[in-house]
């Protein structure tokens, strides 16, 4: 026998194993009736019966002797053991009872009913998830401590369009990267999912501000409601935009100007001037107006003119001599005039002063990426379902942030250390042109184990987290208007005029 097998008891960890009923039927039978320890005579009845995914067997021998004889799960508070643990690794994993009850099946194994999977998850798994944030969360800002932080915060709707039920609103320590807290905010009418947003921003600065988290700047995306709610509310806070937002948004306008007709001239020069925008927050000195300097500077490089007079501090390209590979535009060119448009937009001018500290929600967009793996956007959740899915998910960010890059092994060509670590060299629809891609070390999932065995002692009652639920305190349907009955509904559905 395994040692193992002889050690652990009652253990998540513990080794499971598939088993055909008709080898546990051979086993059984091969055993000699154990009534009052003393018949011995030869089984010739089973019973099982099954309760999720735990049977017990009932036997009878030759004399008539009926005995329970065994199960094939500890309990854990009067509950199959096996029964938890299939909840828990369902939403551990980031799956959902349908997927995973349809596998069971398809292959034929007895599983839990859908009724048991969310009281296991209202009981224990909730309150365990929430049990571990509250420790992450105290870890974060104790570590931050009395020195001033940078966060970075952006919102994500739960669904890829207009009607969103939920939105999530992260906030990030750019110097550390590790999220610092969340709020999950759903609609209640008669708000509409435009207002969660800023909403749901209010909410997480708020409970960061009362945990004495000195924040100096805030980081977002240029949401107009948030910047006004910064200025008002919190004006001993400085707020910056999103560079990579930013450029994004001027990509966008820049590649609209370049379907015009006869402005084709300004698509080769996009990329370019996004990343002449980097350079600009990254160069400024967190000078606003040398910022603001540098951007206009491309209207003068598009056209070829490198050096030019200005009553400004800055009056020449700070680049290499090499020409470029995209054709200068003409001056008086259309394609020329819709660029130095967008370029000297007040708007847009009026913007990039909020980018003077070169702040980014580049992790922010990589949580956004990784969340979808608890949380996806086509399943519905209820809300302390999506407040545990996006838990399982900041969890998982803070603690895979620190991973390193993947090396070769055995690299005698060269001593370059760039040479000597691991890339991907993929296709990108939205470059439209092969990039690299770093590649690094697996996530760990070790912080899930650990979620997993206080999940057995929560339910032993060895552990209290203090969680409950939130979902008894919002309305049971956000729709704008009362439910009708479903007598009237049916009968406008099936009578000859009433359907659309």
């Amino acid at each position: 026998m395994d040692p193992i097998l002889s050690e652990l008891e009652n253990d998540p960890k513990e080794p499971k194993f598939i088993v055909y009923y008709s080898c546990l039927k051979q086993l059984i039978f091969m055993i000699p009736c154990q009534y009052r320890k003393s018949c011995g005579e030869k089984l010739t009845h089973i019973g099982i019966r099954h309760s999720g995914s735990a049977i017990y067997v009932d036997v009878i021998c030759s004399k008539g002797h009926h005995k329970y004889l065994w199960t094939s799960q500890p309990l854990v508070n009067r509950g199959p053991a096996g029964n938890l643990l299939i909840s828990s690794g369902i939403l551990l994993s980031g799956n959902h009872f349908l997927k995973i009850k349809t596998f069971f099946e398809i292959v034929n194994i007895f599983c839990i009913s859908k009724s048991t999977h969310y009281r296991h998850q209202r009981k224990y798994l909730f309150p365990t998830i929430h049990y571990h944030w509250k420790k992450e969360r105290q870890s974060v800002i104790s570590s931050i401590g009395q020195q001033a932080v940078c966060l970075a915060g952006d919102g994500q709707s739960d669904s890829p369009g207009f009607s969103a039920k939920y939105c999530v609103y992260t906030m990030l320590d750019t110097e550390t990267t590790k999220i610092v807290d969340f709020t999950v905010e759903q609609i209640v009418p008669p708000t509409n999912s435009v207002s969660l947003e800023k909403i749901a921003f209010k909410k997480t600065l708020d409970r960061i501000l009362s945990s004495n988290v000195k924040v100096r700047i805030i980081t977002t995306d240029r949401h107009v409601a948030i910047r006004k709610i910064v200025k008002e509310d919190y004006p001993h806070i400085k707020h910056q935009f999103d560079v990579w937002h930013m450029a994004k948004s001027v990509g966008q306008k820049l590649l609209a100007a370049s379907k015009s007709r006869n402005c084709e001239k300004i698509s080769p020069w996009i990329q370019s001037i996004k990343n002449h925008l980097w350079w600009c927050a990254r160069n400024c000195n967190e000078n606003p107006l040398d910022l603001v300097a540098r951007w206009k500077s491309i209207c003068y490089h598009v056209v070829n003119v490198h050096e030019w007079n200005d009553d400004g501090p800055y009056c020449k390209c700070h680049h290499l001599n090499e020409q470029p590979h995209t054709k200068w535009l003409l001056e008086d060119s259309s394609a020329f005039a819709k660029l130095k448009a967008i370029i000297l937009n007040q708007t847009i001018l009026r913007d990039l002063e909020h980018l003077s500290f070169f702040c980014h929600t580049g992790e922010l967009e990589v949580f956004h990426a990784s969340v979808l793996k608890y949380r996806p956007k086509r399943v519905h959740f209820y809300f302390d379902g999506m407040v545990a899915r996006t838990t399982l998910a900041v969890l998982d960010h803070n603690r895979n942030i620190h991973r390193v890059q993947l090396a070769l092994q055995n690299f005698e060509n060269s001593n370059e250390e760039a040479r000597k670590k691991k890339f991907r060299i993929e296709y990108s629809k939205a470059r439209k042109a092969w990039v690299v891609k770093t590649l690094y070390e697996p996530r760990s999932n070790q912080f899930l184990k650990e979620i997993l065995s206080d999940i057995f002692l929560y339910a032993e009652k060895k552990i209290d987290s203090g969680w409950e639920s939130t979902r008894t305190s919002l309305p049971k349907n956000i729709a704008p208007i009362e439910k009708p009955s479903s007598k009237d509904m049916i009968e406008k559905y099936i009578s000859r005029f009433g359907r659309p």
